[in-house]
């Protein structure tokens, strides 16, 4: 859960998008769209929709890049690791239906 910020008027509303992160493979992490109503584990996995994949063997220092296409619009990604508790996302998304830069930060509650 979190809260979203919109437009010049800095419009604000909560909002949550649940996401499921794979780390079985070596230098990849998956993630997907966690769109299941029911909240058993095995409806949650079977449920689950791809989003975009990360690839972690790219150099330490520099922040990981990947891209998900949304009909035919695409969203570009920027993850960077700011912090043990902190990273942040920015999205440039372009195409015949969208335009515009998505800024994400995450940070661990206490």
């Amino acid at each position: 859960d979190g809260q979203a910020t919109l437009g010049p008027e800095k419009s604000t509303f909560q909002a949550s998008k649940l996401l499921l992160w794979d780390f079985a493979k070596e230098e990849t992490v998956d993630v997907y769209f966690d769109e299941s109503r029911d909240r058993s584990p095995e409806a949650i996995v079977d449920g689950a929709r791809f989003f975009h994949h990360i690839d972690t063997a790219a150099a330490a220092d520099a922040p990981f890049q990947f891209e998900h296409p949304c009909l035919a619009d695409t969203y570009r990604g920027t993850l960077f690791l700011d912090a043990p508790d902190c990273f942040r996302m920015l999205w440039h998304v372009s195409g015949p239906n969208k335009d515009g830069v998505i800024h994400n930060t995450y940070t661990r509650q206490a």
